[in-house]
């Protein structure tokens, strides 16, 4: 064979050697974007998965999609957005679980409001909100209490037959005092909370 023909043989497959390796780096270049597209969305299903709260053996999940995306990557991708929206439904289920709780909780929450409302203590504290639901339980049930406000006994009992100051020097106390009541007489201060009662 002539040594041009060899030389130009030569030449001719290292062109084709060079153009074929070019080639196969591009495909290897694109699998990698493409296996890196699909770990980037199966690894937000999983993160999904976790957060559903639904069970679910994952590593089986993750050695699948393993020998999925070895087939082919397009295949992963496939199979990664697969997996995501099963995930999503997941998610979907758990939030429509925490809606029907939440309307079950609102519809007790309003039973009970509603029970609150038209109960004794209730009216007593729709016409004296700062009162707590404690404090007008107690009024609704006639008790008397250290630290009590006067307010609330005017509201149990009516005002006082007597209502008497006295200073001896650390401020004015009061006694106020119900005929028709026992314990018959409460004491404070001026801000009205009762200290002691006979």
């Amino acid at each position: 064979m002539n040594k041009k023909i060899q030389i130009f043989l030569l030449i001719l497959s290292l062109i084709i050697a060079t153009s074929c390796k070019k080639e196969k780096t591009e495909r290897e270049l694109k699998i990698t974007k493409i296996n890196a597209k699909s770990d980037d969305i199966f690894s937000t299903a999983i993160i999904l998965i976790n957060d559903s709260g639904y069970k679910i053996n994952i590593d089986s999940v993750k050695n699948e999609y393993n020998k999925v995306k070895l087939d082919s990557a397009e295949l992963g991708v496939n199979y990664a957005l697969n997996f995501k929206n099963y995930a999503m439904e997941l998610q979907f289920k758990k939030i429509n679980a925490s809606i029907a709780r939440d309307k079950i909780n609102q519809k007790q929450i309003d039973i009970e409001n509603k029970k609150w409302n038209n109960s004794k203590a209730g009216k007593i504290q729709r016409k004296h909100p700062n009162w707590t639901n404690e404090e007008c339980i107690n009024l609704a049930n006639r008790q008397v209490w250290i630290g009590m406000t006067i307010e609330m006994l005017k509201y149990s009992r009516g005002k006082p037959n007597h209502a008497n100051p006295s200073n001896y020097g650390n401020g004015t106390e009061w006694q106020w005092c119900w005929d028709d009541y026992t314990p018959s007489c409460f004491y404070g201060k001026d801000n009205g909370v009762i200290t002691s009662y006979n």
